[in-house]
């Protein structure tokens, strides 16, 4: 068993102690798109960029079954939830990183 879990580690791994490894995972925050009015062949109701895990599913291409609402930031201040997308205003922008769009959902909490 231990065997196995060591042979299928990704390669970026250092062994620290006993069977505890380090695993650096590089991401390129330029997967993020800018601005869009369709994704996943859902119509958004404004021009906006997608956010949180709707930003995930789209920059890392995973095939993962879509949420009934997913979140953008449009252009203006002023919050909007419409067809399934919920539209925060532009200070609700995540970082334009893997945890940026991971931390969304916590930072929008009470913003309707």
């Amino acid at each position: 068993m231990v065997e196995e879990v060591l042979a299928t580690r990704p390669a970026p791994a250092t062994r620290i102690q006993g069977n505890c490894y380090i695993i650096v995972i590089v991401v390129s925050n330029d997967r993020f798109s800018g601005f869009v009015t369709v994704l996943r062949e859902r119509k958004l109701p404004t021009l906006a960029i997608p956010a949180g895990y709707a930003a995930l599913l789209d920059a890392y291409d995973l095939e993962a079954p879509l949420p009934r609402t997913l979140c953008v930031t449009g252009e203006r201040h002023k919050f909007l939830e419409e067809s399934g997308w919920r539209v925060y205003s532009p200070r609700y922008a995540p970082a334009e990183s893997l945890a940026g769009h991971l931390r969304l959902p916590s930072s929008t909490k009470g913003s309707t």
